[in-house]
């Protein structure tokens, strides 16, 4: 007979009901946020037995992916720069397939620690919906890239189009600039040009190319530096891991972009540092000036 580990055989569905009545306040656990690391905590309660809630304010399981740096195995199938909703579909269905307890569309508005009883109290809205929950544990796996880093810029009231940071920003099909030009910045343009709107990529901070080098990518080097695009290797040429331990940004894994930029599909603005807002987009420190609708600021 086969001997694995042993699951609860009370199942935790995703129900109204997250905790039994009886259940006593010091065995009830709250975890935020339905990304690997939550859901790897809430699989690892749900083994020894102690009841769980997991909860997340996006629709679906894995709705902040990010990039998984856990010992998980995917198929040998999937490819080697797995796509943000086939990664979250895996997400999914290692809840589902768990039967994890997880609340979607959910957020917590009030949290409240008693001391003298070392309780938490939680007021959640879920769906429209308030609950009030009691718990001895809150776990916080929210990541550690959560806090918008959005540029200050002089001129900013004197623009009169549209200035938001990519986590609030929502397709509106005109002319957009793109501030920085790592991962997210290059996946959105690809994704714009794709669906055929115009798309000029400016360019704020140099970004670096990682596990690569000079010999093995110098076409596409060549080409880039052809198009205005700054390159660089990192600190001492050692890539990646420098920028995601000193910064957690500042890279871009290339997915497809950079040909685009080198075709001229997607513009390449190169005129230093942007100096300030105008009324009609931006001006840059070499005197040149872009003309957009919208500014969408991708940094970090």
């Amino acid at each position: 007979m086969f001997k694995g580990i042993a699951f609860p055989t009370v199942r935790m569905s995703m129900s109204n009901d997250p905790f039994p009545q009886q259940l006593p306040t010091p065995q009830r656990v709250i975890v935020i946020g339905a990304g690997h690391t939550g859901l790897e905590i809430a699989a690892r309660l749900k083994c020894i037995g102690i009841p769980h809630l997991v909860v997340d304010k996006n629709a679906r399981v894995g709705g902040s992916v990010a990039l998984l740096t856990t010992p998980l195995k995917f198929p040998s199938t999937w490819p080697v720069y797995s796509p943000a909703t086939q990664l979250a579909g895996w997400l999914g269905g290692y809840a589902s397939y768990l039967e994890l307890n997880v609340w979607t569309s959910s957020t917590i508005t009030k949290t409240d620690c008693n001391d003298e009883t070392e309780t938490w109290t939680l007021e959640i809205n879920r769906e429209g919906k308030m609950r009030t929950l009691k718990v001895k544990h809150l776990v916080f796996a929210t990541g550690y890239g959560g806090c918008p880093i959005m540029p200050n810029l002089p001129g900013k009231s004197d623009f009169k189009g549209k200035v938001v940071h990519s986590s609030q920003f929502t397709p509106a099909g005109k002319s957009m600039a793109v501030v920085d030009a790592c991962n997210s910045g290059h996946y959105i343009a690809q994704g714009f040009f794709n669906h055929g709107h115009f798309l000029p990529n400016v360019v704020e901070y140099q970004r670096t190319v990682p596990f690569t080098t000079e010999t093995t990518d110098k076409a596409i080097f060549d080409g880039l530096a052809k198009a205005g695009f700054k390159i660089n290797l990192g600190p001492y040429g050692a890539g990646l891991t420098p920028f995601m331990y000193d910064r957690s940004e500042g890279y871009d894994v290339d997915t497809g972009t950079s040909q685009h930029n080198i075709d001229g599909d997607i513009k390449i603005q190169d005129g230093g540092s942007i100096e300030r807002f105008t009324e009609t987009g931006l001006k840059f420190a070499d005197g040149s000036g872009l003309e957009v609708v919208i500014t969408v600021f991708f940094t970090g």
